[in-house]
């Protein structure tokens, strides 16, 4: 019997990759977990990004009791690396919010991107069978640096209003105290063809969508080439978002 192919490429599976992965979930809490096929590279090569941002997510406000005891596992992480350490918090400030001081640190969005939109791939190879890659990304918990230290109108208000209203549907997760998602399909003629709102910890929450122009220009090469495709379109988005974050 022939192996399955990893859900992001068209190299044999090697392994069962967990989605989000593994460590995102405390110890005691990693039954019934989401997996699918993957290849090595696809299971393992973002390994250093996961851990950095599973411990930016556990260090911030607002999320529930299950995400506080991943401080514990983030804290052993970052007492290992000084280099971490020095990468997730060298732009920690102080900040007085409401009468309290709080810390502010600013999150690498390549690195979060990069781990959101392959969960996001993983989850809709799970539940629809289609290898795509040319997602957006968008988290409405950040805040841009200048509101947030210096108290400057947010550009991406509108974004968030729009986002605030999404249609998506719950699915279902074994841990949803720890990581939920809902997912929508649009129908025509819909600028929109697909979106996902993930969220980790009842606290963080980070949406990624596809255009249906994008869709069409994959389903078009796909039926083509029967290959996954590489990143590279970057089209508007309702006027609101020149291209991705």
């Amino acid at each position: 019997m022939s192996l399955a192919s990893c859900y992001a490429c068209n190299e044999p599976a090697t392994s069962r990759e967990h989605v989000p992965p593994r460590s995102f979930f405390p110890e005691g809490r990693r039954s019934n977990l989401i997996t699918v096929p993957s290849c090595k590279t696809h299971n393992h090569g973002n390994a250093t990004d996961v851990e950095y941002i599973r411990n930016s997510i556990a260090f911030l406000a607002g999320i529930n009791d299950a995400g506080t005891a991943m401080m514990q596992a983030a804290m052993r992480s970052l007492n290992h690396s000084p280099a971490l350490f020095n990468r997730t918090f060298r732009s920690m400030r102080p900040l007085l919010r409401n009468g309290e001081w709080v810390g502010a640190f600013k999150v690498d969005l390549t690195r979060l991107k990069a781990v959101m939109i392959s969960t996001t791939q993983a989850l809709h190879y799970r539940d629809h069978g289609q290898k795509w890659q040319w997602w957006r990304f968008f988290s409405p918990t950040l805040g841009l640096e200048k509101t947030v230290y210096q108290q400057q109108p947010d550009n991406w208000e509108p974004l968030r209003q729009l986002l605030s209203n999404d249609p998506c549907e719950p699915r279902e997760t074994g841990e949803p105290k720890i990581f939920s998602y809902a997912s929508h399909q649009f129908e025509a003629p819909s600028d929109w063809a697909w979106m996902y709102r993930l969220t980790f910890y009842e606290g963080f929450v980070a949406y990624t969508w596809m255009l249906a122009e994008e869709q069409a220009l994959i389903e078009r090469r796909w039926s083509r080439t029967r290959k996954p495709h590489p990143h590279g379109i970057r089209t508007s988005l309702a006027r609101l978002v020149r291209r991705s974050q």
